[in-house]
């Protein structure tokens, strides 16, 4: 016999089977949350990089610009929903 003492987020009490869904049904989200993560840094990201390029005519600016944060910014959509565990 179980007893399930929990509420969702309208505050209503959570069945034993509604609670047991639940770890499933965040991990299918948080890809979907990342995907829009994503979709909002890439072209903030790619605009940092055309800016750079423009303005000192460098592939690679001449200075740190922590390049090392923005390359995990990967706007595919199949990889995103695919991967398993962020950093």
């Amino acid at each position: 016999m179980t007893m399930t003492i929990m509420q969702g987020l309208n505050k209503q009490p959570l069945t034993t089977e509604e609670a047991l869904a639940l770890p499933g049904l965040h991990d299918q989200a948080v890809r979907y949350a990342v995907l829009h993560l994503i979709n909002i840094l890439s072209p903030i990201r790619d605009l940092i990089s055309e800016l750079s390029r423009l303005a000192y005519g460098f592939d690679v600016a001449p200075f740190p610009q922590m390049q090392e944060f923005l390359e995990w910014i990967y706007d595919d959509r199949q990889y995103v929903l695919r991967k398993r565990k962020w950093p």
